[in-house]
């Protein structure tokens, strides 16, 4: 007979069916396994700027609410890599998810090589990719602007980023560029839509986190 995850023990009837289908939920939002332990307790919190991250965050999350005019999204825009913003996007996708939203995260590149695999694919079309992304009540799009901005490129994130814009459906965005940046590798109408449907977000700190547990290790 199988036996509960220590976890689940001791656990009323509706709370481990919470926690089962939470996790579920969670498995479903394709967050990556680099990122799936990833919470707002172990963001690196050390100085100022982290703190009130996690502060914003928590926010964020309490506040949510998918069906309001009012519900914006997030762009995090770091110039410096590993300053914790795909951590941050994935804490708070799976905070929501557990809560009961639908979500996504999506890798952009990965994204559009997905929508690409589809022209060989006979049991998947790319309007059923983007259905997806487009249908849920948040989507997490990381690391946009690392692609070459092709026609394909241009095209495929314009209809995503604009469908999601006139459905009010909050996206949380994370990129090395700024927003000028943004609009110089994507094109004014995306950053545009992106600027009004996103609470663009600067405040990380000026240092890459990997390279710094890299040296810690190294003492």
């Amino acid at each position: 007979m199988s036996q509960a995850a220590p976890e689940f023990d001791d656990l009323s009837d509706l709370e481990f069916q919470r926690r089962f289908f939470a996790r579920r939920s969670i498995a479903a939002a394709r967050i990556p396994s680099r990122f799936a332990n990833k919470t707002l307790e172990n963001f690196d919190a050390d100085g100022k700027a982290r703190a009130g991250l996690i502060q914003a965050a928590r926010r964020y999350i309490a506040q949510f609410d998918g069906a309001s005019d009012e519900q914006r999204g997030l762009l995090f825009s770091a110039t410096t890599p590993g300053a914790g913003k795909s951590h941050l996007a994935a804490a708070i996708l799976k905070e929501l998810v557990a809560g009961g939203r639908t979500g996504l995260f999506w890798n952009a590149p990965d994204l559009l090589m997905e929508l690409r695999s589809t022209i060989e694919d006979p049991d998947r079309t790319e309007q059923e990719i983007i259905d997806e992304v487009v249908g849920v009540n948040v989507l997490v799009l990381d690391d946009l602007g690392a692609e070459k901005a092709t026609d394909f490129v241009l095209d495929r994130f314009y209809l995503i980023v604009n469908r999601r814009y006139e459905a009010m459906r909050p996206t949380i965005v994370t990129s090395n560029l700024s927003v000028d940046g943004i609009q110089a590798r994507l094109g004014e109408r995306i950053a545009s839509r992106l600027c009004e449907m996103c609470k663009v977000v600067t405040a990380f700190p000026a240092e890459d986190y990997r390279r710094r547990m890299l040296k810690e290790v190294g003492r």
